[in-house]
């Protein structure tokens, strides 16, 4: 990696959309880096939070991250966005056998749900500061659970099943 690309990575982890800092965004890295710790260290299921936030942060990273060249070179920018989706599945892929072999199964299947609720999408908006028009109609959400029975989504409909996701891994966690 060149030390420009790094130095533009760096600025997508920690800046807004507007190229400020943001303190969301640091506080984000922060509660990651201390959630793997504990996790590793004392309370496992911590670590989870660890790894949302870290798939989150890829997600916010790459797209964000996607020069504007990249994007100016095919004519369908949903191409560029569907290759980098390929990406982002990829390294959720690679989560997986960490968390196995770090954890357990069950670590797996509460990452998965919250995935599949939507609330990596919900931290997406959040961290990278982006608005969340309760009223928005999202018809890329096909593959959340809800997205499977309806289509399209409205905003609130998305953060009413990411909640409902966090109500049930909580829930699991208690239990």
């Amino acid at each position: 990696m060149s030390d420009t690309r790094f130095k533009e990575t760096i600025k997508i982890i920690f800046t807004n959309q507007t190229g400020r800092h943001s303190w969301i965004r640091v506080l984000a890295v922060f509660i990651a880096i201390v959630a793997f710790i504990l996790g590793a260290l004392w309370i496992d299921h911590i670590a989870l939070l660890g790894f949302v936030i870290a798939f989150t942060y890829f997600d916010l990273v790459g797209y964000e991250g996607l020069p504007a060249e990249e994007k100016a070179k095919y004519p369908n920018p949903s191409f560029v966005v569907q290759s980098y989706r390929v990406d982002q599945g990829m390294f959720q892929a690679s989560l997986i056998p960490i968390m196995m072999m770090g954890f357990d199964v069950f670590m797996v299947i509460r990452f998965l749900l919250l995935h599949f609720t939507g609330v990596n999408d919900l931290l997406y908006r959040i961290i990278g500061s982006y608005p969340m028009p309760m009223d928005e109609v999202i018809t890329w959400k096909r593959w959340t659970i809800l997205g499977w029975f309806k289509h399209p989504l409205k905003r609130w409909q998305c953060v009413i099943q990411a909640i409902v996701g966090i109500a049930i891994v909580v829930a699991t966690l208690i239990i």
